[in-house]
């Protein structure tokens, strides 16, 4: 079969757009699930970071000081702990778009829940948000270029239920040929995302001069900003598997 034209990125955010504003009441209890699960599975995890960090700090390893964990450890510790679980929220989110696409009423948050491969999924959230983070941190380049070839690895979790290890190779295999528009819409999302929470911050920052309100009202806008970002890759991968005839079968 021969492949359809090539896909846009503007496309494939007005579709994510779309879905986004049907779908948004919904997809903000989604979100509250997603980043409860993932951060209280990576909780069991803090103790090696922290530990870490205390190793680093104490100048007998590395001949690091303690200042310079301060720069860089904890950073990369809070944008890592901040990412949790929005990636699981694409794996999620991805049965919405299921039904969409197959004409079928939106399922029930508990029928959305139920079924999932909840342990690849949370894993693959933690190693993705540890792969991809650190990629942005160093440059804009290589997190966008992680971020867009890994971009169908939760999607295709959820749909198939795959071993981590192949749905990342079946990721690049899908991107590879529509890097591109794939990258065009990801870092879109991406900066709409940080620029309209950093706004929020930063304003309500600048009104009560509240650090505490500040993460407050940052984590609550997230909720209603994290979904659309979240759909984008969930997009790109079911109109990948359609131009290469492999779109899953209905499920709802």
């Amino acid at each position: 079969m021969a492949e359809a034209s090539p896909l846009r990125a503007r496309r494939l955010l007005a579709e994510a757009w779309d879905v986004y504003r049907r779908e948004l009441l919904f997809a903000i209890p989604a979100v509250f699930a997603a980043r409860a699960t993932v951060v209280l599975a990576a909780t069991a995890l803090v103790e090696i970071p922290v530990t870490v960090g205390h190793l680093v700090s104490s100048e007998s390893v590395l001949n690091v000081t303690s200042e310079s964990v301060d720069v860089y450890l904890g950073p990369l510790l809070t944008a890592v702990w901040a990412g949790l679980g929005h990636h699981l929220l694409v794996g999620v989110l991805e049965r919405v778009v299921a039904a969409e696409r197959h004409g079928h009423e939106r399922p029930t948050l508990r029928q959305t829940l139920h079924g999932l491969p909840w342990g690849r999924l949370v894993a693959a959230d933690i190693v993705l948000t540890l792969v991809i983070v650190p990629g942005l941190l160093l440059g804009l380049v290589p997190g966008l270029v992680l971020a867009t070839y890994l971009a169908c690895v939760m999607p295709l979790l959820s749909m198939r239920h795959e071993r981590l290890r192949s749905a990342w190779g079946a990721s690049v295999r899908l991107v590879r040929g529509s890097f591109w528009p794939v990258a065009g819409a990801v870092a879109a999302a991406w900066v709409a995302q940080t620029v309209v929470l950093g706004a929020v911050a930063a304003g309500v920052y600048a009104l009560t001069h509240s650090h505490p309100l500040e993460v407050v009202v940052h984590g609550l806008a997230a909720l209603v900003v994290l979904p659309f970002s979240a759909l984008v890759p969930v997009i790109a991968t079911f109109d990948l598997l359609e131009r290469r005839g492999m779109a899953p079968e209905p499920r709802y």
